[in-house]
């Protein structure tokens, strides 16, 4: 008797009593770098290994940074990438690689070691604060091929831009991905 009354109970309570629980969770507009693909028949395909791309560890995020020309690192509100950057820039390399005819292999190779191999470093990657706002991609790279040896260098691209950081952002990665294949496609 006493379990009816209580169930009794509970169900008239659970009708004069409603708990609202509400959440703010702000919304997130999720990005990545490469927008497109095209696909691109090839005769030959010459093949470069890409041994690794690291970044510094303040680019392992997947948060858009905002860097002042006094030094202060800010994240964009509101808006985050769909994978780390260095992940991003991995798959932006392979599909516009694919466009000259370049297959790219990954570690372990297995028995076929390729005869030209890349690696890159993220040394920049975000929007610059200032008067004129800019994107920015700085990338450190070794290119190692048996004819010509090692080669190192520096790319960077910046892109000035008014209201869309995001698209700035997805130029200046395609360009400087591009810039890297001439130095590969240049170097057989």
């Amino acid at each position: 008797m006493k379990t009816i009354g209580a169930v009794f109970l509970v169900l008239v309570l659970s009708g004069c009593v409603s708990l609202k629980i509400k959440s703010d969770i702000p919304s997130l507009d999720m990005y990545d770098l490469n927008t497109q693909f095209e696909n691109t028949q090839c005769a030959k395909v010459d093949e470069v290994g890409l041994l690794g791309i690291s970044s510094v560890e303040i680019y392992d995020t997947k948060s858009i940074l905002e860097k002042s020309l006094d030094g202060k690192i800010q994240y964009l509100e509101g808006k985050v990438w769909v994978d780390f950057p260095k992940n991003m820039l991995k798959v932006l390399f392979v599909l516009e690689a694919q466009k000259e005819c370049i297959g790219v292999s990954f570690p372990p190779f297995g028995a076929y070691v390729p005869k030209k191999t890349l690696r890159l470093s993220i040394l920049s990657f975000g929007i610059i604060k200032a008067d004129e706002p800019k994107a920015e991609l700085v990338i450190s790279y070794e290119f190692d091929s048996a004819k010509k040896g090692l080669i190192k260098g520096v790319l960077m691209n910046k892109e000035s831009f008014k209201e869309n950081a995001i698209k700035a952002l997805q130029d200046v990665s395609k360009k400087t991905i591009k810039d890297l294949l001439s130095v590969i496609v240049d170097k057989k």
